[in-house]
Parts: C-alpha cells; structure tokens; sequence
C-alpha cells in the first residue's frame, strides 16, 4: 500500500479516451512494474481477477496491485512480489478502480 501522504499523480492523455499514465512508486509488483516506469490505465475498461489495476481509497490512500473479487462484497489486492501483505476491503471503501494496461519502462 503507498503512504497517505504520497500522491498517485494520474495525466490524461487528450481526445477524452479514457486512458491516463501513472507513476509507479515502489517495488510491490516487481518484476511486472518496477518504481519509476508509468503504468498506463484505461479508466473504461472492465477488470477482472487477476487484472493489475489502480485502486484509489475513500480515504485517499492508493495502491496498484492485482484485483480479485472475494465473497461478502469484499476485494483482495495483492502483490507480485511475496515481500509485501495482500490488502482485503470492502468493495464500498474503495473510489475507484482502473485497470493498467500497459507499462512503459526508461532504461
């Protein structure tokens, strides 16, 4: 989970298609998303387990991580990396979900 007090900073890309860039910020999901490389989302497109997707918080916090639908109307978002916990929430507290996409690393 990224710290509260980080920002998940999201550009939109022009002509409204639904699709932003994000910066990657730490190693949860390495070796898919390594820290520093943009993760591209698709704000229209449906998830479904096992997606990676962008989940943003009610409380503002937000994470990028692998989606699965759990019972009781909760969701899992768990890492690549095994170094790091799964989160499990209810579905309510989150604001929103995207799925990525695409991922564009500099060398």
């Amino acid at each position: 989970m990224q710290n509260s007090n980080e920002q998940m900073v999201i550009h939109d890309y022009p002509a409204g298609n639904g699709k932003s860039a994000i910066l990657v910020n730490g190693d949860s999901m390495s070796p898919l998303l390594i820290h520093g490389e943009i993760a591209l989302i698709d704000k229209n497109a449906e998830y479904k387990n096992g997606d990676i997707v962008a989940a943003i918080f009610g409380d503002g916090t937000h994470t990028i991580k692998r989606y699965r639908k759990l019972k009781n109307e909760l969701i899992e978002l768990y890492p690549e990396s095994k170094s790091y916990d799964s989160k499990i929430a209810p579905a309510s507290d989150v604001g929103a979900i995207y799925k990525v996409v695409q991922s564009i690393r500099n060398y």
